[in-house]
């Protein structure tokens, strides 16, 4: 950023910092809007990680906790709309958790050169 600040060591210095962290910001949005669009993807129908898969709802549902596992057989038993939308957010995270870490992979890998 030259010409934004004096011409004393001090100044020069302050603007190096402001530069470097502005530097940082910028490649850490650029990060994070790149993983944000890989999980879209990845989670789009037919995307590798697309929740709503037979096979993928049965992984998901698999390995739901006995806690939220009693919470969904409390809202079936007592024929809560609820339960249908618990469910539905549990498989969406589950999934989304595996397409971000996937995504976060492929982002140091390509920011590394692998």
């Amino acid at each position: 950023m030259p010409g934004c600040y004096g011409t004393s060591k001090e100044d020069r210095h302050f603007a190096r910092e402001l530069d470097a962290h502005l530097n940082e910001q910028a490649q850490e949005e650029a990060k994070e809007e790149s993983i944000r669009e890989a999980v879209e993807r990845y989670m789009a129908v037919g995307g590798e990680f697309h929740p709503f898969n037979p096979e993928h709802v049965a992984e998901a549902l698999g390995e739901i906790n006995a806690l939220d596992m009693a919470k969904i057989a409390n809202f079936l038993w007592l024929g809560d709309v609820r339960g249908q939308a618990f469910i539905t957010e549990a498989v969406k995270a589950y999934w989304r958790k595996h397409a971000t870490a996937e995504a976060e992979h492929d982002w140091e890998g390509h920011v590394h050169g692998e």
